[in-house]
């Protein structure tokens, strides 16, 4: 897996075979999408948790708005959900913004308008306002015993162990990029499975890991994310993707789909991924729970 929150390797040793299933599988995939009422606005979502409570949070909030929705979350890998989106086995899903430069555009990033437009004339779809969150990679750290910033990291990392999964080491827009950027050079780089770095943090194994800024174990205070201060990670902004079919065929769903805009900052995130992952909360009833206490009206 490339990304936890969307990119993925594709393995060029698959057989035929297994490429033949994977794309029979796929297939089906798609199909079962199609289904559901007859002119409901029909939810996408990939496959982890945030994703999850953002497509159960749009559905909740368009039927708020009197839409008809049919659920389509738990879609798989960006290439998926992407490809339904293209084909109309859903009309709507959250991407971040990275990833829809680097897997989607196959581009280098640029700015939130600059995809608007590429996103227009090359697939169709519209790109509408970010949540108000990003969920890009981060340092992390206990609290208190690191610095708050990357800049003040650099002159003590020659005496620190770090924590990194393979992908991140291995990925352009991962340590490369920030190794380049600060000059960083750790003790010891460990190379953790990506579901063991906060194991490793809190059992002093590591004295800081790479993580996402949204995870939900950065609801605690025990942690801590040091800041990149001269921003050298891409942003990975959470908006909401449409088809531009899609907005014509439901007068008002523009509008719906933008009262999301900055609703939904990195600690309101964090704190649903948390009650999602670590008390086991239905995804619906949180997200329930939350729009009764956070309503949410179209832009106007």
């Amino acid at each position: 897996m490339v990304r936890k929150k969307g990119l993925r390797m594709e393995n060029r040793n698959l057989n035929g075979a297994c490429i033949s299933l994977v794309l029979l599988l796929a297939g089906l995939g798609l199909a079962s999408c199609k289904s559901g009422p007859a002119g409901a606005v029909k939810v996408g979502g990939k496959n982890f948790t945030e994703q999850l409570i953002l497509a159960e949070l749009t559905a909740q909030h368009l039927e708020q708005q009197g839409f008809t929705v049919s659920r389509h979350p738990g879609f798989g890998g960006t290439p998926l959900v992407h490809k339904a989106l293209q084909d109309g086995a859903i009309d709507v899903y959250i991407e971040y913004t990275g990833t829809a430069w680097q897997a989607n555009l196959h581009e280098p990033p640029g700015t939130l308008e600059q995809l608007r437009q590429r996103y227009r004339e090359r697939f169709r779809i519209g790109v509408l306002q970010p949540l108000g969150f990003q969920n890009g990679y981060t340092f992390i750290g206990r609290r208190g015993k690191v610095p708050a910033r990357l800049d003040d990291l650099v002159p003590i990392a020659p005496r620190l162990t770090a924590g990194f999964n393979a992908e991140f080491l291995g990925r352009p827009d991962g340590w490369p990029l920030v190794q380049k950027a600060y000059g960083l050079q750790f003790k010891n780089i460990a190379n953790l499975d990506a579901g063991l770095i906060y194991r490793a943090l809190d059992d002093g194994r590591t004295d800081l890991v790479c993580g996402f800024s949204t995870d939900a174990r950065l609801a605690s205070d025990d942690y801590q994310i040091i800041e990149d201060n001269k921003n050298a990670f891409p942003r990975y902004d959470a908006v909401p993707v449409v088809r531009m079919a899609s907005l014509a065929e439901h007068p008002g769903l523009e509008q719906a789909l933008g009262g999301l805009g900055g609703r939904l900052d990195a600690a309101t995130m964090r704190e649903l991924n948390r009650q999602a992952e670590q008390d086991a909360r239905p995804i619906p009833e949180l997200v329930r729970d939350w729009l009764q206490k956070h309503p949410i009206l179209p832009s106007p």
